[in-house]
């Protein structure tokens, strides 16, 4: 019998990707948490959170408004998958996220933290 041993002197290959929360909690986050909710077809949790650049929550017919531009966004993303993520404070409760997507198109996010959750404020391609 022959039994053979070792230890892992050297890692071949890339690093981990950091693990991202999908909640309001950063504002990666909810970047994250839009997009699956646009993947999912729950185009009315998706507007849920968003915001007024004011930081005031979204009226109901605001929402319903905005049913048709979320679904052509959802329809942009089409469970595409995020290829990079970065943000930049502007303030120290907003942030722009801009968010890659199946390696060719990018899209710019401000994010406002309202009462200790982020929200999606505005958004450019």
């Amino acid at each position: 019998m022959i039994a053979i041993g070792g230890c892992e002197v050297v890692t071949i290959g890339k690093k981990a990707d950091p693990v991202i929360d999908i909640n309001q909690q950063s504002p990666i986050g909810v970047v994250y948490l839009f997009k699956a909710e646009l993947d999912s077809n729950n185009i009315s949790a998706a507007s849920r959170i968003m915001a007024e650049p004011n930081g005031n929550k979204i009226l109901a017919q605001d929402k319903y408004d905005l049913y048709s531009e979320m679904s052509r966004l959802k329809n942009k993303f089409n469970k595409k998958p995020i290829t990079s993520i970065a943000s930049d404070s502007l303030q120290p409760d907003s942030y722009a996220v801009t968010m890659e997507y199946d390696y060719i198109n990018t899209i710019k996010f401000t994010t406002l933290k309202i009462n200790n959750d982020w929200f999606i404020v505005g958004y450019k391609e």
